[in-house]
């Protein structure tokens, strides 16, 4: 809907109860600083928005920023990786 990206795992964990073993299932969501930004800011957008919905302009617009916010961080690693090479 936003653009928003991270990468989502899901897994399963043994918990050990005094009468068996169940395996539950737990998703890891691995984000960078830009992305919980992002996770955090549409959260709000989506669930504390006074109006019906978001009007269709402002989500080309989150869209547009979400992108933005995914070459900035590829940039950065770029940047990061080649500094730390020396």
């Amino acid at each position: 809907m936003s653009g928003y990206k991270s990468l989502h795992l899901i897994v399963e964990t043994q918990v050990i109860l005094s009468n068996e073993i169940i395996w539950v299932p737990a998703e890891i969501q691995i984000r960078t600083s830009a992305m919980d930004f992002w996770a955090s800011t549409e959260h709000k957008l989506n669930y504390k928005y006074q109006g019906e919905t978001i009007p269709e302009d402002a989500k080309k617009q989150l869209i547009a920023l979400a992108k933005t916010s995914s070459l900035m961080d590829k940039e950065m690693s770029i940047l990061r990786n080649k500094l730390l090479a020396n």
